[in-house]
């Protein structure tokens, strides 16, 4: 009898997996600006703005992902953009933010806990110290661009106006402030190259 209840629930809870993994994708589907083949949303996730967003196919979004666009933020209005390219891979605890445009290129693969986020609370020049950060206004330094074929390691964070360039890897805990060229390793907090990659044409 406990045999038979247990195999119960066990498909009761496939049958809710699978529920709700329909549910996300239709809910991509319906609400991005565009959405390709066969993406792939592991709950549970925070989702905000999927309407300023285009996404490629075979997309992934693995668990407890945050991704959203804020297209106003106290009282201030915004024209986020996300656009995501083909075979692109996003880890576990993953938070994608966006107030201005991040651009992710095809087949990249992003680890768990990375954050990308192109924007800031408050203003770079410091002047808005004496409100608390929460009701400041949100500023980015300009977009985020991750090329193709970008490997992005473990607890990877990448800040506004940073470009990465074809073929690069960023190793695990490193902290991304500026853009880097092509075929280059990147590690540290702030990130620096480490080493360039010959890549055969």
């Amino acid at each position: 009898m406990i045999y038979f209840l247990f195999k119960m629930i066990k498909k009761m809870n496939n049958l809710r997996l699978k529920i709700k993994l329909y549910y996300y994708k239709k809910l991509f589907h319906m609400e991005c600006k565009s959405c390709g083949k066969n993406p792939r949303i592991i709950f549970p996730i925070s989702l905000k703005g999927l309407n300023n967003c285009k996404i490629g196919d075979n997309f992934k979004l693995d668990y407890n992902g945050i991704f959203e666009t804020w297209s106003e933020h106290n009282g201030k209005k915004y024209t986020p953009s996300i656009i995501i390219g083909n075979n692109v891979s996003i880890g576990k605890r993953c938070h994608i933010g966006c107030i201005n445009s991040i651009i992710i290129d095809d087949d990249v693969l992003i680890g768990s806990d990375v954050m990308i986020i192109d924007h800031n609370h408050g203003l770079s020049d410091f002047s808005d110290l004496n409100i608390s950060p929460n009701q400041r206004l949100l500023s980015s330094n300009g977009e985020i661009h991750i090329c193709k074929n970008v490997w992005i390691g473990e607890k990877v964070s990448i800040l506004s106006g940073v470009i990465i360039g074809e073929n690069s890897i960023i190793g695990a805990n490193s902290v991304v402030t500026h853009s880097f060229p092509e075929n280059c390793i990147i590690c540290g907090n702030p990130a620096k190259i480490i080493r360039k990659v010959q890549v055969d044409k």
